[in-house]
């Protein structure tokens, strides 16, 4: 049976299967009493803690009872201009030092027009004990911070709101803190997107739900006590929350009522009732999550005596929507997610099981099918005389159907709408079983046994009957929105991501009837959970040298965190490790070739659960063709010095590559080989200035395959500084000969050089130095500065003899005088 909404009926009826409070619970309400005079007391509804204003700024007066109008006063002010009476002082601590601010408590006021048309820039406005039914200034107060209208006959909060060209716009933009304890008033639809609304009081009105009252995000006190709430039903999220009062209320007398509450409140909030919130409490509080806490805002109240408030929680959900069902085309008989008690999982496919009741004529029912992809009707039909037939099935959780008596007298049908699956059934016929063929057993009984077959694939031009629908789409649980649609889940199994963990989800099947939405009914889960670490990785890229090997992993179960991945080469003799900058890519070396490439994948959460390994292998590694690519210069392209060239290379194990070398010759106008040259170095030439030289490099493997040759052009060869290298003396250093400089020179057109001799001989010229007797025990020096044709010179150079020697003695003889006699 379904759980009994416990408490009064709110026409004094007869009192609920719950009666444990009825004692303390009157059928009907009486007014408080109240003392009327100059110095009567104050009533129960005029209290310090929710007035602004002390006792003495405003005396109290009767209380109109609820629904009627306010008690006609023997001073009437018919006057459109009524004194005001401004305060020097203000007692509230919401009316800040120097605020511009009227109090007239008890002042027998109608109307605030005048008023507020004199005084458009209040900000805090008393008007406690009038007789106003309604709060009208006629134009936007839109300074007004704080205002009361405590103790009055007012059963309209409409004065908040005004419409423009069809938008809602406030008539209190900056209204803080709002006072209407003690009024008429029945419902809190007036109290919607007050974003700087802080203090609500709406004690002693006639208030019996929640509803209507959200988006005060600002909102830190509200006061509610001595209404006629009786459930927890549309709580609103207010994430500012600290104070509340529900004290005098049917709900209050629930004996779990505070925890209820609290679970439904934000962390932060303190008070309940004027009474701290205890640790305790928070502890107990916390308890209520997912489904169970659900069921609170949609109007659950657990038992005092039950102990498992979640199957109570499960068993509201079913019974709240089979009543609410009873009228329409298809009344809910069950539905569940992962057969209730298992938990939704991340990564696990979580499914809906239902099972509906086409409620109209038989006829009707078969002429309006509604169609669906993951839901199948089913007709359960018998023949026979018999006074009741019901239907026991698995499908309804073993709950007897009770089949209705067909137009014809003759036999007894029920159709369902259920999702695919096997189905268990028989007919008790007047307390008899029938069963059909075939038959299993199930705990004990025997049963016909079938299975539903998956719904059938409908075209969608196919007619009227796509007018009549059941349509299922998935939620997920929001702090700010309550419930979120998941895009593109309209299956009978969602799997939960990591979106969802720690949230509850939601399926509803909405109902279409003659292209009209009729219904709904849904199901909740309990929050999800992470997973249990688990990747499912794989290497993208083609297992050939010199590719790149991509892991692709899917992970699931919470958040990973720190998991750990690791390259190996996998050959005859085991795994080698290999290192890799980026943990998700390697690059495939010449090394790897003949081998396979295997990662290891250990999937971490971040609450530092491991999961197992998992490997990813890829096939063996195949050579490239032998291929040169990246060809570069890597040293100066400058005359005389080296210029080296080099390469990348795949395709195996390298052999010797070859090389030619190309220079240009001006005679042709072309490169021509370099005979005789197959080194990877060059030195250039003084010829090659001003011109690039050119390298054809052909790629060898060590099996002597040859690739396909590539071209290089280095840049145009600089001409270096003039420079000579390798200078020496030519002759013997003796007595008697003469020295000349030998040499090399590089740096561009050669021009004019300079040498200069130091020596002790006195025969010298630029070109040549000859040696005499004074040279002799004495060395030479000469220095030479290269100078190139434009006239740049270089550094000069400066070579030494050895020490000069004697030549051999020799003498040079010749006859002197006449040759005549005598």
């Amino acid at each position: 049976p379904a759980p009994a909404l416990w408490g009064r009926e709110r026409d004094g009826g007869p009192i609920s299967k719950l009666q444990w409070f009825a004692e303390a619970s009157p059928s009907k309400k009486t007014p408080s009493p109240m003392r009327f005079g100059r110095n009567r007391e104050r009533s129960r509804l005029h209290t310090y803690s929710e007035s602004p204003m002390r006792a003495a700024a405003s005396p109290a007066t009767p209380r109109t009872p609820r629904g009627t109008s306010p008690r006609p006063r023997s001073i009437r002010t018919d006057s459109p201009r009524v004194p005001v009476r401004r305060s020097p002082r203000c007692d509230s601590p919401h009316s800040p030092k120097g605020a511009s601010g009227i109090a007239l408590n008890n002042a027998d006021l109608k109307s605030i027009r005048p008023i507020a048309r004199e005084n458009p820039n209040l900000e805090f406005l008393y008007l406690r004990e009038n007789n106003f039914s309604d709060f009208d200034p006629w134009q936007p107060l839109e300074q007004l911070k704080v205002l009361d209208l405590s103790l009055n006959g007012i059963t309209s909060c409409d004065f908040l709101w005004d419409y423009i060209d069809g938008q809602r716009v406030s008539r209190l933009p900056n209204l803080h803190h709002l006072y209407l304890t003690g009024n008429a008033l029945v419902s809190m639809r007036y109290f919607n997107y007050l974003p700087y609304l802080q203090t609500l009081t709406l004690s002693s009105n006639a208030i019996t739900s929640f509803e209507g009252l959200q988006h005060c995000d600002n909102l830190r006190v509200l006061s509610l006590h001595h209404n006629d709430i009786e459930t927890l039903k549309y709580f609103p999220r207010l994430p500012s929350l600290n104070t509340l009062n529900l004290i005098g209320n049917p709900v209050s007398r629930h004996p779990f009522y505070r925890i209820l509450v609290l679970a439904l409140c934000p962390p932060d909030i303190s008070k309940i009732d004027s009474k701290d919130v205890t640790d305790e409490e928070r502890a107990e509080a916390d308890k209520i999550v997912g489904k169970l806490r659900y069921a609170i805002l949609e109007g659950f109240l657990p038992l005092r005596s039950s102990s498992d408030w979640e199957a109570d929680a499960e068993l509201f959900f079913l019974t709240s929507q089979n009543r609410t069902t009873a009228t329409e085309a298809l009344q809910l008989l069950a539905i569940d997610i992962n057969k209730t008690k298992t938990p939704c999982v991340e990564g696990e496919p979580t499914e809906i099981r239902v099972c509906m009741r086409d409620t109209r004529e038989r006829e009707l029912g078969h002429t309006r099918v509604f169609q669906s992809e993951y839901m199948v009707p089913m007709e359960f039909r018998v023949k026979g005389d018999a006074d009741k037939v019901s239907l026991v099935t698995n499908v309804n959780d073993w709950a007897p159907i009770e089949m209705t008596k067909d137009q014809d007298g003759e036999h007894f049908s029920v159709t369902l709408y259920v999702t695919p699956g096997v189905c268990l059934y028989k007919y008790v016929v007047d307390d008899e079983d029938i069963i059909d063929e075939p038959t299993t057993e199930y705990e004990g009984a025997v049963y016909t046994v079938i299975e539903i077959p998956d719904a059938p694939k409908h075209d969608s031009d196919d007619g009227d009957n796509l007018d009549s629908v059941l349509h299922i789409r998935w939620l997920r649980s929001d702090f700010i929105k309550r419930w979120v649609v998941i895009e593109n889940e309209n299956s009978s199994v969602y799997t939960p991501t990591i979106d969802d963990i720690g949230k509850c989800l939601r399926v509803e099947i909405l109902s279409y009837l003659e292209g009209e939405y009729k219904n709904q009914v849904y199901h909740l889960s309990n929050p999800v959970e992470p997973g249990f670490p688990t990747v499912h990785a794989t290497l993208q890229g083609k297992a050939v040298e010199g590719g790149d090997l991509v892991l692709s992993a899917t992970y699931t179960g919470g958040t990973e965190s720190a998991s750990m991945i690791r390259w190996y080469r996998q050959g005859v003799t085991g795994r080698t490790p290999l290192s890799t900058d980026d943990p998700r890519l390697y690059r495939v070396q010449n090394t790897d070739i003949g081998e396979r490439i295997v990662v290891v994948y250990t999937p971490r959460r971040d609450d530092g659960l491991l999961g197992d390994d998992v490997e990813a292998i890829s096939d063996i590694i195949a050579p490239l063709p032998p291929t040169a690519t990246k060809p570069r210069v890597v040293t100066e392209a400058v005359e005389g010095s080296p210029l080296v060239v080099e390469f990348d290379y795949q395709g195996g194990f390298p052999g010797k590559h070859r090389y030619e070398w190309r220079r240009w010759d001006d005679r042709f106008q072309a490169y021509l080989p370099e005979e005789g040259l197959h080194d990877k170095c060059i030195v250039p030439r003084g010829s090659d200035v001003g011109h690039p030289i050119e390298l054809v490099i052909t790629p060898v493997s060590s099996s002597g395959a040859r690739g396909k040759p590539i071209t290089l052009q280095t840049p145009d060869i600089v001409a270096c500084p003039p420079t000579v290298t390798n200078v020496r003396f030519s002759g013997l250093c003796e007595e008697g000969n003469t020295l000349k400089l030998l040499f090399s020179y590089a740096g561009g057109e050669e021009g004019s050089h300079t040498i200069t001799w130091e020596g002790k001989s006195s025969q010298r010229r630029p070109a040549e130095y000859k040696l005499t007797l004074a040279d002799v025990g004495n060395t030479v020096k000469a220095t030479i500065l290269p100078c190139r044709s434009d006239g740049t010179t270089g550094t000069p150079v400066e070579v030494e003899t050895p020490i000069i020697a004697a030549g051999r003695p020799r003498v040079d003889v010749s006859i002197v005088g006449d040759t005549k006699e005598n």
